[in-house]
């Protein structure tokens, strides 16, 4: 009768850890599918390379969401080195603009505006390679 309460004990055991590890890795998803997207819940919509010719540096990621009308944008080097990374998304004409610029291993930003129905500017600047994109996304 031992053995049999002690080999009920050590299956209800292995059943709790087994679960305890699937809700961990459950709960450690989503952080991690977060990571990856640096405009987390907005919609990738367009890329430009930077610079629009010669050797390709990195690229402009741009992100939309439809939910509350804003724009969200990075600068990813090519390759992940820390070097000079910059991004800015600003409306065309003038007005809201978000920036950031440093030293990044991956990418700067992400930079958000609202631009609902209008249009917007976007630079991205890896190392001294820079590129200008106006006048897009004016839905």
């Amino acid at each position: 009768m031992i053995g049999k309460e002690h080999m009920n004990t050590r299956s209800r055991f292995a059943v709790l850890a087994g679960a305890l590890m699937v809700s961990t890795c459950l709960v450690a998803a989503p952080a991690q599918a977060n990571a990856a997207a640096p405009c987390g819940g907005y919609r990738l919509i367009d890329t430009y390379r930077i610079p629009k010719s010669g050797p390709k540096k990195g690229v402009i990621e741009l992100y939309y969401n439809s939910g509350n009308g804003k724009n969200c944008a990075i600068a990813r080097g090519s390759r992940v080195a820390v070097t000079n990374k910059a991004v800015t998304l600003s409306l065309t004409g003038g007005g809201q603009a978000a920036h950031e610029h440093g030293r990044f291993a991956q990418y700067a930003g992400p930079v958000y505006i609202s631009a609902r129905s209008k249009c917007i500017d976007i630079t991205g600047v890896i190392g001294k390679a820079v590129r200008t994109v106006r006048g897009v996304h004016c839905g």
